[in-house]
């Protein structure tokens, strides 16, 4: 028989437990963090809210969707968003914008064909290029401009690749990634192959970034 006192314990991490549970479908309701199985929820709460706001600006509905994102959903507005300063901000009009965006990026409940981001490091044994190619795939599924990118993938890397100074392009980062690894073993021709379909992923991740590359350089 447990005493009173561990009784007590329990119930209250019940209780608790409980109390977490139901403050954290609020949340879902009321914010959207990325979490792909509560988006549709979030958006019809969100469109029925926005249709009380006939009398507020375009502008004044966008901040509205933004203040209800947090953690990645907000990551992946705040590039487009009107009060950012990014260099090549191409920011949203209408709210409308803001809730097609987020449905191209999170409406798909079966999309499986990218990771989630936690699960996306590169394995110690695994060569940049080969982690180079999964990396893109997922990135390539994300408004992200190249400077995000770029510390978004050395973020990744382990700590053989790893760069302690950030680079400026995705190309520097790719090469000083190569440097690393050819130091400790001189690259094969296959990588040497690979390498060319690196930069030519590097090429279509940047475009599609919005900042361009021409040849080495990026075009401001």
């Amino acid at each position: 028989m447990n005493p009173p006192s561990a009784q007590v314990a329990r119930l209250t991490r019940k209780v608790k437990d409980l109390e977490l549970a139901a403050a954290q479908q609020r949340l879902h309701g009321l914010s959207f963090d990325g979490n792909r199985r509560y988006f549709a929820e979030w958006k019809i709460r969100t469109t029925a809210a926005l249709e009380e706001m006939a009398d507020k600006t375009e502008k004044q509905k966008i901040k509205f969707i933004m203040d209800r994102t947090h953690g990645r959903a907000f990551q992946r507005l705040r590039r487009r968003l009107p009060w950012s300063n990014q260099p090549g901000n191409d920011a949203f009009k209408t709210h409308g914008e803001v809730l097609n965006h987020l449905e191209r990026q999170f409406g798909d409940l079966d999309c499986r064909a990218y990771p989630e981001p936690s699960d996306l490091k590169q394995k110690d044994d695994e060569p940049f290029d080969h982690f180079l190619v999964r990396w893109g795939h997922w990135a390539l599924s994300f408004d992200m401009s190249e400077r995000e990118m770029v510390a978004d993938l050395n973020s990744r890397l382990n700590s053989r690749c790893h760069l302690s100074n950030l680079p400026y392009t995705l190309r520097e980062l790719a090469s000083g990634c190569r440097k690393r690894e050819w130091e400790r073993k001189p690259p094969s021709l296959m990588s040497l192959i690979g390498l060319g379909i690196g930069f030519a992923l590097l090429d279509s991740i940047a475009v599609a970034a919005g900042e361009g590359l021409n040849g080495f350089e990026l075009v401001e």
